[in-house]
């Protein structure tokens, strides 16, 4: 029962779809399944056929992004990474002064148990 209701509200929906397709390129907005021809442009067209158009702005995206990482430089050494890493990072913010601390801590506390499990050991 419950997947009836789905399938007809999908049905529903997909003729509301049909219905305003139509009238937006210039169909009657009638009971129309779609399948017939609409008119674009002067040009005879299927919805299936819109669904397979390309917008026009996804080549003039594609250009303007082309041509901003054509203009960009990035390091080209592995000196000039770290110059880059080391100016990326805002080393004043306490999130990454915590960080530093907690790894330095962590280290330590590592090295100490190291060296007292030796001492036990021995």
């Amino acid at each position: 029962k419950v997947a009836d209701e789905i399938i007809d509200a999908h049905e529903q929906v997909y003729d509301q779809m049909v219905k305003g397709a139509s009238a937006l390129f210039g169909g009657d907005g009638g009971d129309d399944t779609g399948k017939g021809p609409l008119e674009v442009d002067g040009e005879e067209m299927n919805i299936d056929d819109l669904e397979d158009m390309k917008s026009p702005l996804e080549g003039i995206a594609e250009s303007v992004m082309g041509d901003i990482f054509e203009s960009q430089v990035g390091p080209q050494t592995p000196w000039e990474h770290i110059d880059a890493f080391r100016s990326a990072i805002n080393w004043s913010e306490p999130f990454v002064r915590f960080l530093l601390a907690f790894q330095v801590a962590v280290f330590i506390s590592t090295i100490y148990i190291c060296k007292s499990e030796n001492a036990v050991l021995r």
